[in-house]
């Protein structure tokens, strides 16, 4: 008889030690899919800052020479800036879900100013040229906002898997102790 509980209490300690196994192996599989969105996010806001830097030298640039070329690069900088943060939003939508499916509350959003383009070919003046620039360092610094969110978000879980991969090593030792001590 004795025999017999001690062969229960073990298969239900595997079995709750599997259990755990499990649980702990679907949240690290959870955590690395959010790092994962939360990479490209960091990627796809990194390719932001730098389309705006562009945008911005340039500006400094058309604010002295009032040349066309200038302008027209200029605003294709700006323009795949925009279209990037398009992309952006998605990403952070599917971060925030993401981060959801691992305990953690995210509402990260990028907010930049609109240009106006057509005041920047129409009235092509050093006022307007300063306008420019100043949108675009807003934009700057609501994306460096941005990327400086991410990069916290992505610390964060950096340590959530650290720590989940950390029990489950322990999980692992305590069960060899276990079936060490049986035998």
């Amino acid at each position: 008889m004795f025999c017999f509980l001690f062969q229960l209490l073990t298969i239900l300690f595997l079995d709750t030690f599997l259990w755990l196994e499990i649980s702990s192996l679907l949240d690290a599989i959870e955590l690395e899919e959010a790092l994962d969105v939360g990479y490209h996010a960091f990627d796809l806001v990194d390719k932001i800052v730098k389309e705006l830097e562009e945008a911005h030298n340039l500006a400094e640039w058309d604010t002295f020479t009032d040349s066309f070329f200038v302008d027209m690069q200029k605003q294709e900088h700006i323009h795949e800036a925009q279209d990037l943060i398009g992309d952006l939003r998605q990403e952070l939508r599917r971060f925030k879900t993401e981060l959801a499916d691992v305990n953690i509350e995210g509402d990260i959003q990028i907010e930049v100013d609109d240009f106006s383009e057509f005041a920047d070919w129409f009235f092509d003046n050093i006022f307007t040229d300063w306008d420019i620039q100043e949108k675009i360092a807003n934009s700057m610094t609501q994306a460096d906002d941005t990327r400086s969110q991410v990069t916290a978000t992505i610390n964060l879980l950096k340590d959530m898997r650290d720590e989940c991969m950390k029990q489950r090593i322990e999980l692992e030792e305590e069960l060899e102790e276990v079936v060490v001590g049986v035998l």
